[in-house]
């Protein structure tokens, strides 16, 4: 799979994956980074509620769901909130109970971006051959 999207990579590491989804909406931004636009899906075959990233390979799991109903009562009132300033924060908060934590993934992937930006930047370290590995 190298050489790949990552998010294709994601997808065939699980075949259930490849199973159809409900689409809660590919337009979600958050207050943080409000140009950036995520689509929110559940997928019927892990139950896993994520979010990926429109413009690159990045995606988080928000949640499992194990059935519809529970990714519904999770996202309950998603299309007010879909096209909404802050509406990624909404979902990230509301499908906190799936997992314990959405957002920790969102600090994580952000984490990890910036590491992977000071070691291609190395010289306002002084240091030379700088890598990073997550």
């Amino acid at each position: 799979m190298t050489g790949t999207n990552p998010v294709e990579e994601w997808f065939a590491r699980n075949p259930r994956r490849s199973s159809p989804e409900v689409d809660y909406g590919q337009r979600w931004t958050s207050a943080r980074e409000p140009g950036v636009e995520w689509r929110i899906a559940w997928n019927t075959g892990t139950g896993e509620v994520y979010a990926a990233r429109r413009e690159d390979a990045d995606l988080h799991v928000l949640g499992i769901a194990r059935t519809f109903a529970e990714a519904e009562s999770a996202l309950q009132g998603w299309a007010s909130h879909a096209n909404q300033p802050g509406g990624l924060d909404w979902a990230i908060e509301r499908t906190r109970d799936l997992t314990g934590d959405g957002e920790l993934s969102l600090h994580l992937s952000r984490l990890r971006a910036d590491l992977c930006e000071l070691a291609s930047h190395p010289e306002p370290l002084g240091r030379q051959g700088l890598s990073v590995e997550l």
